[in-house]
């Protein structure tokens, strides 16, 4: 007999891993590329870049990332993309966008990323892709390229944003092309 339902998968709190600030900067940009949805073309490139800095990161930290590459290479491009669309775009359970969990889709959604702007403005940084400032990826990649406090700031002040995605998977922009470049 097929069942149509399975109970769900209950995740365990992951254990406290010590990283450098150079493997906290790898660990973030990874998180990074292979949160944001996966591109046509794209996905095969972010999987090797993070798969290049595996050998620097501590065991319990790699070996996770090691079974998405093989899960996303067994899956395939197309696959993976519908599987983003389904866990990231129908739910909203799990969005990316870090103000969604604390204003909603309301008017004051666009105080709260004009603040997300102007924090990013004010650690040197400005948008170099159409993308909000919220946008987990974005943040993510903020956070291992300048090292700022502001962006540990923008993650920690929204918690849940970062913890639903700790039970899906996903993916982002390749490593040539950042989210953010520094300001002039």
């Amino acid at each position: 007999m097929v069942s149509f339902v399975r109970a769900p998968r209950v995740l365990q709190e992951p254990a406290e891993v010590h990283l450098t600030p150079s493997q906290r900067a790898t660990v973030h940009m990874a998180a990074s590329l292979l949160l944001d949805y996966p591109a046509e073309g794209a996905l095969e490139m972010r999987l090797n870049a993070v798969e290049a800095e595996l050998a620097t990161l501590p065991a319990e930290v790699a070996v996770l990332l090691e079974e998405f590459i093989a899960q996303a290479r067994r899956r395939g491009e197309r696959a993976m993309a519908e599987h983003y669309v389904e866990v990231f775009d129908r739910r909203r359970r799990c969005c990316l966008y870090l103000t969604y969990y604390t204003v909603g889709d309301t008017r004051h959604r666009g105080a709260a990323l004009l603040a997300f702007k102007q924090a990013l403005a004010a650690a040197g940084y400005e948008m170099a892709a159409d993308e909000l400032p919220d946008y987990l990826p974005v943040v993510l990649e903020l956070s291992a390229r300048s090292g700022d406090e502001v962006a540990g700031t923008l993650l920690s002040s929204h918690p849940r944003a970062s913890r639903c995605c700790a039970a899906p998977w996903p993916t982002p922009p390749p490593p040539t092309r950042g989210w953010w470049r520094p300001s002039r």
